[in-house]
């Protein structure tokens, strides 16, 4: 009977289906292994041993689609693939509210809505009439920066979040420094890139910054304070709670290997 069994598993394996089934298996326990830490990767990996396909189903539910469906992951789904966090009922509203009310909060909150839906030229627009009544409203710059970046136009980035430093150079607890940092890198701005690291990393504890200044420093021919860098960022990581790392795992991969390109 046991052989039996052995044989109809092994035939349906060898069928596009089971050929699929077993591609997707393999890619949960690749993403579980690069992306969970501690027990919780520990767990995930017997369950998805255990219960094959059925496991590598519910780990994918439970771990991977929110992860890769979250708004800082949207560059790796096609749009009508992502998670919609808002539906047409509230867009519709939310338009609305800004036609016939037409105060500040009412466009933000339009062009945040309209953004998440990937509907880039009415998100525009509504953080535009935003900045016409204030021209200093940080949010509806930061959302102007973001246009700009998923349109490829870097120089029109960097424009609005050197306007949003002014404003407020620790919008959204760092973020907004971190995002400017990295559109100065991808334009090749190394010492404007290198002030905004340093600023970043000594009012904020931010393993990608600390990464970031890293490869800064490696692009400016300072490899003992490229090390230097990578080696703290490192130190703070291994110290970290599960879940931080967990959260910085990249970095954390990235770091190790790009220190090792020193040794």
């Amino acid at each position: 009977m046991l052989d039996n069994f052995f044989t109809v598993l092994f035939s349906y394996l060898l069928t596009p289906w089971g050929i699929i089934a077993f591609i997707f298996w393999l890619f949960m326990i690749v993403d579980c292994c690069r992306q969970e830490v501690g027990h919780r990767r520990n767990w995930w990996l017997w369950f998805m041993v255990l219960l094959h396909v059925g496991g590598a189903v519910l780990y994918a539910i439970k771990c991977w689609w929110p992860r890769v469906s979250s708004p800082k992951a949207k560059v790796l789904l096609p749009y009508w693939l992502q998670t919609k966090p808002k539906n047409d009922a509230e867009v519709l509203q939310a338009e609305a509210d800004a036609r016939n009310i037409g105060k500040l909060h009412q466009f933000l909150r339009l062009g945040d809505l309209r953004y998440d839906r990937g509907e880039l030229e009415q998100a525009e627009s509504a953080y535009d009439q935003a900045l016409s009544q204030d021209e200093e409203s940080a949010r509806a710059l930061w959302g102007m920066a973001n246009i700009a970046v998923g349109r490829a136009a870097l120089e029109k980035a960097r424009d609005w979040l050197v306007q949003l430093m002014a404003v407020d150079p620790d919008f959204q607890f760092g973020e907004g420094g971190t995002f400017y940092a990295q559109v100065l890198f991808e334009l090749k701005d190394w010492q404007a890139a290198k002030l905004c690291l340093l600023r970043q990393c000594d009012r904020h504890s931010n393993p990608a910054d600390e990464l970031l200044l890293a490869q800064v420093y490696q692009q400016l021919g300072e490899p003992d304070r490229a090390r230097e860098a990578l080696e703290q960022m490192l130190l703070r990581m291994d110290g970290a709670p599960p879940y931080f790392q967990q959260q910085h795992r990249k970095c954390l991969t990235v770091g190790k290997k790009l220190l090792g390109s020193f040794a």
